[in-house]
């Protein structure tokens, strides 16, 4: 992979929110997203996001391995993140959710948005 973008937010004067772009071996952008997708990012991260999708010609997956926290604000920015990716033609898949983030997706429906996550989650 060729890493293109890093960029971080702060809120409250500490680091939050962290993206980075890559171009994968078969051409689709990968995504990484590391930190907390909650309240105070949450448009920013819908920014960088749509960003990808608009300016980019091949699919986006969006690796959350580094997310640490989502809150209902982070789960409104993936859902709207389908959505504009579906109206601009566009693929967009999550990989590495974390099992809490699969569990909250599928309690509230939008896994059906986000097929790939349709894996049974690991029992802790």
């Amino acid at each position: 992979m060729i890493v293109r973008k890093q960029r971080r937010t702060r809120a409250d004067g500490g680091y939050q929110l962290g993206f980075s772009q890559a171009t994968d071996l078969d051409g689709s952008q990968v995504v990484s997203v590391t930190g907390e997708l909650d309240i105070a990012t949450a448009e920013q991260a819908y920014a960088y996001l749509s960003d990808m999708i608009d300016h980019g010609y091949a699919p986006v997956r969006v690796d959350l391995a580094g997310l640490t926290f989502c809150d209902a604000s982070g789960l409104g920015v993936l859902a709207r993140t389908a959505n504009h990716a579906r109206e601009a033609g566009r693929q967009l898949k999550l990989t590495a959710a974390r099992p809490s983030l699969v569990k909250i997706m599928r309690i509230t429906g939008m896994d059906s948005a986000f097929p790939e996550l349709s894996a049974p989650v690991p029992v802790r």
